[in-house]
């Protein structure tokens, strides 16, 4: 979806909801809100909508209030609050629906309040996750190796899904976490939710290797892996487990 289209579905979205009396706020979320970043043609559409108590599976089981709604083509409850619904030309909207009550149990960090016909203040506050996650650097990095070996074991036995699992998710997020942690830890590309978000803008040629890693073979992404580990990240934690790192990739390395 170019940008203006975009901008004008937001509008005829905020437009929509604000005529409604059981519809408390709206607010936009990531790009929507226009914060930190602008929306470009691949962004979707992300944001909450608050309503009155008792009203806010009307809204998760319905797309007539949607803007476009003939136009809709997917649209299913994800969870508790959340829904997709995606159009003719593959635009997504991504959003959860709360009362005032269940917004609670929301996470927010770059947002944008379109419009509310209440004071949230206090609503918001609880919710807000602008502070960077701490992390025990050096359990995160221990767990990271124990999982390439787990990974690297249950390829060799045929287990090639869960192997992938352990290497190529378990494993490549604590890397990727600890990246952003050690190496950077202040970069303002640096999102307080998903440490995989705008990893690319931060660490262009790493991001790269990351990538090539992950396109391998599982015992190979695994051997990879373990490079990229000692490369980047065994002289910043407190001990580097040289010895543990060897073994591995030795065992690794054996039929």
């Amino acid at each position: 979806m170019n940008v203006t289209h975009y901008h004008a579905l937001t509008e005829r979205l905020k437009e929509a909801l604000y005529a409604r009396d059981d519809v408390i706020a709206l607010m936009a979320l990531g790009s929507m809100a226009g914060i930190d970043r602008q929306p470009d043609e691949y962004s979707d559409h992300d944001f909450f909508v608050i309503t009155q108590a008792n009203r806010q599976q009307h809204y998760r089981d319905t797309t007539d209030w949607l803007p476009y709604p003939e136009q809709i083509i997917l649209h299913f409850q994800e969870t508790a609050h959340g829904c997709k619904a995606i159009y003719n030309d593959a635009h997504l909207l991504e959003y959860a629906i709360f009362d005032r009550e269940e917004l609670k149990v929301a996470r927010i960090n770059s947002y944008a309040v379109l419009f509310s016909k209440v004071d949230l203040s206090d609503d918001l506050k609880p919710i807000r996750h602008t502070e960077l996650p701490t992390i025990d650097v050096q359990r995160t990095y221990d767990a990271m190796l124990s999982n390439i070996l787990v990974g690297s074991m249950r390829a060799k036995r045929g287990e090639k899904l869960s192997a992938t699992t352990f290497i190529k998710q378990y494993a490549l997020t604590s890397f990727i976490t600890l990246c952003w942690q050690q190496l950077a830890p202040d970069s303002p590309h640096r999102d307080t939710l998903d440490p995989m978000r705008r990893f690319e803008q931060q660490f262009p040629q790493l991001a790269t290797d990351i990538e090539k890693t992950a396109q391998l073979p599982v015992l190979e992404s695994a051997k990879s892996l373990l490079r990229l580990v000692e490369l980047f990240l065994s002289d910043t934690v407190p001990d580097s487990r040289a010895e543990a790192i060897d073994i591995i990739a030795k065992r690794i390395a054996t039929d």
